[in-house]
């Protein structure tokens, strides 16, 4: 088990595995947890991913310095740099370009979100919490597209569809009932298949962001 990985069984969905920053820190790790993830989920079940390890702290340096005024490209292309690395080590030539283009397309948004805090000179928790989210939203990018390439059945879900927090961005607190109906009612349907979702974000009532 790549470190930071743990394992649980859930009523709903038989085994869920959870993989820490430390265990995506790079091609190698990303590649350990893949093969974990493929043998504990062959039958289904859900893998939930963290951000790769340093990734979250660069999104609140870019946030933070996008409100000051200075200008992040290189946080961002340092961020491009390193998830596209992982892809060019680990993915198929063939299969590249489809993966490509959605961490381009995330990264588009993150870059957008950015330039709006730049032109604002202010980054309110709300908006925080959005930049923060795109660790999570990147890996599992990721994360699907790797283990389907090992044979697995994968489903990318969002976790912004099952988890409801308070608007308390920054301190969102989950709203456990309501969450659990969502999860029960997402991934019931999907109970053969490896569910992949990314950690520590979730959603409003509204649909915003924490």
């Amino acid at each position: 088990m790549p470190a930071n990985g743990s394992i649980e069984r859930d009523t709903v969905s038989g085994i869920v595995v959870k993989f820490g920053g430390s265990s995506l820190a790079g091609s190698e790790r990303l590649r350990q947890a893949m093969q974990v993830a493929r043998a504990l989920l062959a039958d289904g079940g859900v893998a939930v991913f963290s951000a790769m390890g340093g990734t979250t702290d660069v999104l609140i340096a870019a946030a933070r310095e996008a409100a000051a005024g200075t200008d992040v490209r290189e946080h961002v292309e340092g961020i491009r740099a390193r998830h596209v690395a992982v892809v060019r080590d680990l993915c198929p030539p063939r299969g590249q370009s489809t993966i490509l283009t959605e961490l381009q397309l995330l990264l588009a948004e993150l870059d957008e979100v950015l330039h709006g805090v730049s032109l604002l000179r202010e980054c309110s928790p709300r908006t925080l919490d959005l930049v923060m989210s795109f660790g999570e939203r990147l890996s599992t990018t990721i994360a699907s597209r790797l283990l389907a390439n090992l044979g697995v059945q994968t489903r990318l879900i969002d976790a912004r569809e099952m988890i409801l927090t308070d608007a308390r961005h920054g301190t969102a607190i989950v709203q456990f009932e309501e969450t659990y109906r969502r999860v029960r009612t997402v991934l019931e349907p999907l109970a053969a298949i490896a569910c992949v979702v990314p950690g520590f974000i979730g959603a409003t009532a509204d649909g915003v962001t924490t």
